[in-house]
């Protein structure tokens, strides 16, 4: 039985790939377990399995070998309508690129996921308002992306994955594309997601100044964990 503050948890999870007859072990028995309240850096050189697992984390990808729950729900074998379900409202995604839609404005970039969610918990205006000017940026309602500093649009991306106030947030690189003041504020925001929402939040990066602030690191080599610092 999962713990109730545990939000995922993934057991014996592999991944291979196959080209001919080459088979590449992307990950290698991964046990990882994140819980509500909590930011958890995940560090690694490239090709050590950082993005494979994210992917897996994130149900965009399915494991070779392996059982993913989220919320003690276990995603493993659901199809895509099930997955896209469990994407759009128990999992927030923030990636490097920002990824918003330029024809639409902050608002109604954040405001879009809740439009999609089975669970109507949500008037999508009020709910994007209330993100948005919770992180600074009530003047930047009506503005599209391309009008939004690179900091800005990294916070409306933030924004737009905590709309369905998913217990999970995936972010990848989300400083990689900043300069170090957007980068200091994106960082900001995401430990005051922490606080102000008891969300796990999992940062794949390679930004000193996030592992050293977050709760836990997890370093990556070779499709496994090495030593994890608490």
């Amino acid at each position: 039985m999962v713990e109730e503050n545990v939000v995922l948890l993934g057991s014996g999870l592999t991944k291979q790939f196959r080209s001919g007859d080459l088979v590449v072990d992307a990950l290698r028995g991964v046990d990882i377990t994140f819980t509500r309240g909590e930011v958890v850096a995940i560090i690694g050189p490239s090709g050590s399995g950082k993005s494979t697992l994210m992917g897996i984390l994130g149900g965009l990808d399915t494991p070779t070998e392996g059982t993913l729950q989220v919320e003690g729900v276990d995603i493993t074998k659901m199809g895509e309508n099930q997955l896209a379900r469990i994407r759009n409202d128990s999992i927030g995604f923030v990636f490097q690129q920002f990824n918003l839609m330029p024809t639409l404005t902050a608002l109604e970039n954040v405001a879009l996921p809740i439009q999609f969610s089975a669970n109507n918990k949500f008037n999508p205006r009020q709910r994007a308002t209330e993100l948005l000017t919770s992180f600074g940026l009530a003047h930047r309602l009506q503005n599209r992306p391309s009008q939004l500093s690179g900091g800005e649009q990294q916070r409306v991306a933030i924004s737009r994955a905590l709309a369905n106030d998913p217990p999970l947030l995936l972010c990848d690189e989300p400083t990689g594309a900043l300069d170090t003041e957007n980068g200091n504020l994106v960082m900001d925001t995401l430990f005051q997601v922490k606080q102000d929402h008891d969300t796990a939040v999992v940062i794949v990066t390679h930004d000193p100044r996030i592992a050293e602030r977050a709760d836990r690191v997890l370093v990556m080599t070779d499709g496994r964990f090495a030593d994890a610092t608490d």
